[in-house]
């Protein structure tokens, strides 16, 4: 593959540059085998339309978050004394490999060089035999990802029906997180390559604090174990809170710093995905900078005290994107990615762009090199009739046009990456 990424930032003032908080990630536990292969905390129900419609202070946000809020305190004051990303934590995951190496080292050549990497919020999995189960299925299998990164799997009683998507699909490693500080909705990562390792970051760990409680549905991540010389390639998968109101904004401003200090703490190759609820030329929002809490968050919110300090001193950059993008905190840009008509939603209801892949600057060098590059699409079954060749390599045959409005209502966005 040769053909050279190109890349989209937002729109955003810079003020004096920040510094970067000191932070680790939550280690997890893995249920099928022992080691360090990890991960916890869950997602929430805050979002249920992508677009974006909680309800201030509901029950998602005030009983669920109470009890997953005393667990991910318990787990992450271990994970801070630890000061390390292997602390102890809780994780579903379905064969994966616990971080141990698995096949033997290669030169860095193609196809070794080539991986192929999809985010997708899937809104919920739905049972087997389902329209919405196996259309997403189909979609899977006609992608052909190495890596998936998913939102909005849709509590305890969707991860058998997660499992059973994986199994279907040759995923043999799913990592799922068992809890979350607000309501339901969860990321996971679905693997068919070996990984060095997986697990969870949530605030407390990020920001040191282990009161916080800060991230709506806590980042999974998983590190892909690239043959030798092959630069290992971390992927983290976010779904910021949604909504219109001031706290919905400051929520996603706070998301966005902790993904940024997620994303600083991975070695290699990172790339940040997921549904981030937000367009690149959307912010700032007003106030920016934010410097006092807004009203309206829910009652078991607690901004970390890394975080409490800047809005205090100089501010929080009220922008869902700045930190991500910033040099001196994440220094990621997104990818362009269009659906084969040259639309650039990922959204069906609302036609936004809000599902993401941002590639960290190691990554950016890297494709940027000989015989590296990337091709990316926003996958449509709608367009499957038109010209073949337009987009991405496909498996089998063309899927019917309706497939990916049964399966969800944002579209799986697909990067195929090339480099050593």
């Amino acid at each position: 593959m040769s053909k050279k990424p190109s890349y989209r930032r937002a729109a955003h003032g810079l003020l004096a540059p920040l510094a970067l908080a000191c932070a680790c990630g939550l280690g997890l536990h893995n249920d099928t085998s022992a080691g360090a292969s990890t991960s916890a905390g869950a997602s929430t129900s805050d979002a249920t339309d992508g677009a974006g419609t909680e309800p201030t202070g509901d029950a998602s946000d005030t009983t669920a978050g109470s009890d997953a809020a005393t667990a991910a305190t318990a787990m992450t004051t271990e994970g801070a004394t630890a000061a390390s990303a292997e602390s102890t934590g809780t994780i579903m995951s379905s064969d994966a490999t616990d971080g141990a190496t698995t096949g033997a080292p290669a030169s860095c050549d193609a196809p070794d060089r080539t991986v192929r990497v999809a985010t997708w919020n899937i809104a919920s999995v739905g049972a087997p035999g389902s329209e919405q189960h196996e259309a997403a299925r189909a979609i899977l299998a006609r992608l052909d990802a190495d890596l998936v990164a998913l939102n909005e799997i849709d509590g305890d009683q969707d991860i058998p029906n997660l499992e059973a998507l994986a199994a279907a699909s040759g995923y043999d490693q799913v990592f799922v997180p068992e809890q979350n500080p607000f309501g339901e909705l969860r990321n996971a990562i679905l693997s068919r390559l070996p990984l060095v390792s997986a697990f969870v970051h949530d605030a407390a760990a990020l920001s040191g604090d282990p009161t916080a409680n800060d991230i709506a549905r806590p980042f999974v991540q998983a590190t892909l174990d690239r043959p030798e010389p092959c630069v290992d390639l971390t992927v983290i998968v976010a779904h910021y809170k949604a909504g219109w109101e001031p706290a919905d904004d400051f929520r996603r401003a706070v998301e966005a710093a902790r993904m940024a200090q997620a994303g600083a703490l991975a070695d290699g190759y990172t790339l940040l995905v997921g549904d981030f609820n937000e367009e690149l030329d959307q912010g700032p929002h007003d106030p920016d900078p934010l410097t006092a809490l807004p009203a309206g968050l829910p009652v078991t919110y607690a901004l970390g005290a890394d975080l409490s300090d800047m809005l205090e001193g100089p501010g929080l950059r009220n922008h869902p994107f700045f930190y991500l993008e910033d040099p001196g905190w994440g220094d990621h840009v997104a990818l362009d990615a269009q659906q084969l008509d040259g639309d650039w939603s990922t959204r069906v209801d609302s036609s936004r762009r809000i599902d993401y892949l941002m590639i960290g600057p190691a990554l950016q060098d890297a494709l940027a090199g000989e015989d590296a590059g990337a091709q990316t699409e926003v996958y449509n079954s709608a367009h499957e009739p038109l010209d073949v060749g337009q987009g991405l390599s496909k498996l089998g045959d063309p899927l019917p046009v309706e497939t990916s409005a049964l399966a969800s209502d944002h579209h799986v966005v697909l990067a195929e990456l090339s480099a050593p």
